[in-house]
This record gives structure tokens, sequence and C-alpha cells, in this order.
């Protein structure tokens, strides 16, 4: 039947119009047999009161196709479910509920069923269509498959609050495929896994299996520990080395290590290590010959060590530098012979060395041209001995040579004696008598004795004599020359100062070979054994080499 209707309504007028079968409310153009239109966009357009609630085997359902607003009956085996208690179709529902599981989801996959829906593990028997599937997952929990069952997969995602029940098998942070995994804060990058299994902080350049780039003063790595070590380092591969530290600065340093609480001290110009503390430095080798410290400069592509080890070898232009900065400092101890003790010069020295035998002992190899054992350079002393001096050669002062000092050196030497003796000597003018008085030092009597005398006149022969001996004051008298004339003396004493009053032995003429040394000569080549030890003489030491590999 054709009608035109008119309802008023509160707040509004609804117009209806007859066009053939098509009616519309609030609508001009209706396209369908009643076409309604809200009078606000937003509204509820129709309500319909008194339906007929669902029951258990209906087959059809009366719906809203949200697609075009048309109200359709469908079968039930048309549609996908309830989602949050909104009614999908079956071509969007496995988006839709996945968007639902994305939305709302927190950690771990629990499925809450309406009446007639049935879970098994992951697997969701829908028996009863229609009915509301609540599903809390994760953004990871994904649905397979075709209504009425579907197959809920969780990935286990982690929980922003931590998560508990997880299997170190299975469960992970990271990728499963060939990719890298980035961490950030305040969408800055902090910390890159590359999917070579490197590390990086704070940068994205790799420079080993971890690298670590500090993001301003702050220390790259710190490590921190109670009885522990705070960083440790383990390696076994041949040639290889369990820290490598490298300051490509110019005048930067490689290492700085402090004990004892002390004060963080650097080398200007930097070095490849700085050690402060009650000790800087404690090197040792627990083998047998081992070398407690091995120190190579130089760029010296081979260090040098001893065959039976020492506590420190160094090798370089200049081996060793050692400096005492006190006024009275010693730049270098050395003591031998097992000893513990180590004597120093009281004004500081170059090197204080201490042994129970030998102090310090040179040796210079060449076998022609120069050859040095031990060189001593001083304004006042060249060398000095608090003791007896001995030589197997000659003694000997060494100059320039007068006549040719460019070319030549001319050596003097000294006269040898079974005895000590001081000599003294002169010119006398005799008197009117023909005699005439010596004054020796007036220390003479007080270092000396068993005095012998020579007399040489001079211009003319004469019977010379001793008229008086060498008194108390220093003094003697010659006679039997012609007045005026001049003679020539010569005093020899026996040295009798209180060192030699105290240490006779120091006068001793022959002395009996030490009884390990028995056999052994001072000059082995003089006796036809140039390759035998010497008495007073160095053994060699062997030493070996070791390569120096750069990294």
């Amino acid at each position: 039947m054709k009608r035109n209707i008119l309802l008023l309504m509160l707040g509004g007028v609804i117009t209806s119009g007859v066009y053939a079968q098509n009616v519309g409310i609030n609508q001009s153009s209706p396209t369908n047999s009643l076409h309604v239109s809200p009078i606000n966009t937003g509204d509820d357009p129709v309500r319909i009161d008194g339906m007929q609630a669902y029951t258990t085997g209906d087959t059809t359902l009366m719906i809203i196709d949200n697609s075009n607003g048309i109200v359709r009956y469908v079968d039930k085996g048309d549609l996908g479910g309830m989602i949050g208690g909104i009614l999908m179709q079956d071509n969007s529902f496995l988006t839709n509920l996945n968007t639902y599981i994305t939305n709302n989801g927190g950690g771990g996959s629990n499925y809450t069923a309406g009446t007639g829906i049935g879970i098994s593990g992951s697997v969701i028997n829908n028996t009863a269509p229609d009915q509301v599937v609540s599903l809390t997952g994760g953004g990871g929990t994904t649905v397979t498959g075709t209504y009425p069952n579907f197959t809920i997969t969780s990935t286990n995602d982690w929980g922003l609050t931590g998560n508990a029940g997880t299997n170190t098998a299975t469960n992970f942070l990271g990728t499963t495929d060939n990719v890298g995994l980035i961490i950030k804060t305040n969408n800055l990058e902090r910390m890159r896994v590359a999917n070579g299994g490197a590390v990086m902080v704070n940068t994205s350049t790799s420079s080993g299996q971890l690298t670590v780039a500090s993001a301003g003063t702050n220390a790259a790595i710190v490590g921190s520990a109670v009885d522990a070590p705070g960083i440790v380092g383990v390696n076994n591969s041949t040639n290889a080395v369990t820290g490598h530290f490298v300051n490509s600065h110019a005048t930067g340093s490689g290492i700085l290590a402090v004990g004892n609480n002390y004060t963080p001290v650097t080398l200007n110009g930097g070095a490849g290590g700085n050690f402060v503390g009650v000790v800087g430095v404690y090197g040792r080798s627990d083998l047998a010959a081992g070398t407690g410290i091995l120190g190579v400069g130089n760029n010296v592509s081979t260090a040098q060590s001893l065959t039976n080890g020492s506590g420190g070898a160094f090798t370089g232009n200049n081996g060793v530098l050692g400096l005492g900065v006190a006024s009275t400092g010693t730049g270098v101890y050395g003591s031998g012979n097992n000893s513990s003790s180590f004597y120093a010069y009281t004004n500081g020295s170059g090197g204080g060395f201490t042994g129970t035998q030998n102090g310090v002992f040179g040796k210079a190899t060449n076998t022609s041209g120069t050859s040095i054992g031990v060189i001593g350079d001083g304004s006042q002393w060249g060398l000095f001995a608090n003791g007896n001096i001995g030589a197997s050669g000659t003694k000997s002062f060494v100059i320039d040579h007068p006549l040719d000092p460019e070319n030549k050196i001319l050596k003097h030497f000294c006269a040898e004696s079974p005895e000590v003796l001081n000599i003294y000597r002169g010119n006398v003018v005799l008197d009117a008598n023909g005699e005439g008085t010596v004054q020796l030092p007036d220390y003479f009597t007080a270092i000396n004795k068993n005095y012998s005398y020579t007399l040489t006149p001079i211009g003319s022969p004469s019977v010379m004599y001793v008229l008086e001996e060498i008194d108390e004051n220093g003094v003697f008298k010659v006679a039997g020359g012609t007045p005026g004339q001049k003679v020539s003396w010569y005093v020899y004493a026996e040295r009798n100062d209180k060192t030699l009053q105290v240490k006779p032995q120091y006068k001793e003429v022959v002395i009996e070979k030490d009884a390990d040394k028995k056999g052994v000569y001072i000059d082995p080549a003089a006796y036809g054994q140039p390759d035998a030890p010497s008495y007073y003489g160095g053994v060699k030491v062997s030493s070996k080499k070791i390569g120096v590999t750069k990294h």
C-alpha cells in the first residue's frame, strides 16, 4: 500500500514521501524499501523493541552490514564470531581479531570463552556461534584458521613489567633472521648487536667483539669489585694479547694504573703505560729461568734477555736510564751475590752497586783498537778506589802527544817496585863549606820510614855524602862538594801512613790464590790458554733473542 506518513518528533520534523515502494525517513532520495538517515551525524537512526532473543538452534540472524548499513538476514555459518562483544563478518574476522589482540593485549596468552566455546591448548573450538571470545595476548599473538576452529599462536613477547615462566631454550630477546638488534633510549641508538655477534655501545662501528665508546668525558668501561679483579681478560692463542690498549693521540698514554689509593699521574707527552703506587710496577716470572720485566725501546724488533733469566731485561739504543732527582740521589742501585744490602755514595751518584766479592765488573770485548772495560770521567777524579788498585798490565798516564796532538797519544808508565815507596827529589846549592841543607815536606816523617838517598853533583865531580840523616822535622844535610856547587838529590821512603799501619796486607808482595781459583791465570793467554777464563776476568753469560710482534 502506498502511503504518505508525517511523523512529528520532539526536537525535529521527519518527513516521508511516497516513491513507488521506497520509503525515506529524513531522506529525500531513499534507495531501499525503508531508508532512514539520522537527524544528527553519529546518532543511532533506528531502534526496534520487542525482538525475540536468540535461541540455540536458530539458523539465521538479522544483522546490519557495517559496510553499507543494510539490514539483512544471514546464515550463522557466514559469520566469523564475536570479538570483545562485537559481531564481525567472516571475511574480516582474522584481521579484526588480531587488531583487537594487539590493542588490548598484555603479556602471556590467556583466553576466556563464552557458552559453547571450548579451548584446548591454542585451539578454540566454537560449537555455539555468536559467543564472545575474550583473548588477552601481546602484540605478537596471531590467529590462523577458519571458522569455527581458530588456532591462536603467541610468541610470548617480553612484558614491560617483567616476565615469568620463561624457557631459555625458546624464549629470548633478539632476532631469528640474519639481522642485528638495536636498543634505543630517547629514540637514539645506545647499543647494537650485529648479526655476526659483535656488540657496540654508543657506536655503530665495531673494532672488536665488544666496542664501547664514551658518550663524553666518562670512562667507556668501569670494572668494580670488592674482593675480586674489576676486569679479567683471558686469552689462549699464540702471540695474542689478553689486553690491547691504544691511544691514537700523539701525546696520549695507553694505560694508567694506580695503586695504594694514590693520585693518578701521567707522563707529559704520553707513554705506553703509566703506573702509580708504593711500587709503580711489579714484574714476576715463576719460571726458573724467567725474566720479571722485559723492556724494548727505539722500535727495536728483537728483545734480548738472559738465558738463565733476570729480574729485568731492557733492550734499546740505550738499555736502561736511571735518574736520581735528589741532590744526593742515586740513579741506579744494584746488588749481587744474593746480598740484601745496598750501598750508595753519600753525596749521590749515577749508580750504586754492591756485591760480596765484586761491586762492579766491566768488560770490553774488542781485541784491537779501543777497548775499555770501565771509564770514569770527573773533573777531580775520573776513577777513585777506596782501597788498592791493581792491574795485570802497565799503569800509565795518557795524554795527547804534545808534538802531534791531532794524530798521536803519549803514554808514560809508572815505576814498579816490590815495596810501597814514596819518592821525593830536588836540588840544593852548597854553601862555602861545600855543605847543603834540605827541608822535606812537613808531613814527611808522619807517613814515611826506612829512608834511602841518592846524590848527584852537577858541573864537576864531587864525593858527595849524607852528612846528617832526616830528623824528626824532615831535614837532612849533604856535604863533600865545592862551594856553590849544585847537587841533585832523591829520597826514597817506605810509605807508613795510618792506612798501611792498620792494613799491612796492602804491602804484601806474594799472595796465595783463592782455593777455587787455583790453576786459573790472571793472563791465561800468556800461558798458552787464550780461551781459558781469567782469574779476575768475567764469565760470558748466555742470552737469547725474543722476537717482537706488532699488533
